[in-house]
């Protein structure tokens, strides 16, 4: 299994659908329903108002989110034991502007289709 289908899967229950077309917001929404998901200064779920993916590999997301009023944060999941688990997030400091992908690119790495 890769990270992207124990994600998609993860999409699924909370999304509470069996056929539906996932888009990177909904899969990214899907992780903030992880175990573990980082919360801002305010005890209040990290938003994903903006949001950019730096990295996807068979069994490691890597992406960064944040709210206009709050800090950014890089998120990793990983797959563990097959299931897409939260391994690291850190704060960062600063204006941060990591090497983002292109939103092309992380449609075709997540196996979606653009509409």
């Amino acid at each position: 299994m890769k990270i992207i289908d124990g994600l998609i899967g993860v999409s699924r229950r909370v999304f509470r659908l069996t056929v539906m077309h996932f888009d990177v917001f909904d899969i990214l929404f899907a992780v903030t329903n992880l175990p573990n998901f980082p919360k801002d200064e305010d005890g209040e779920l990290q938003d994903l108002e903006n949001y950019g993916v730096i990295e996807v590999t068979d069994n490691k997301l890597v992406f960064y989110c944040c709210g206009d009023w709050q800090m950014p944060t890089e998120i990793v999941v990983e797959l563990i034991n097959g299931m897409p688990t939260i391994t690291s997030s850190k704060r960062v400091n600063g204006e941060y502007m990591p090497n983002e992908l292109d939103e092309d690119t992380v449609y075709e790495l997540f196996g979606l289709a653009k509409l």
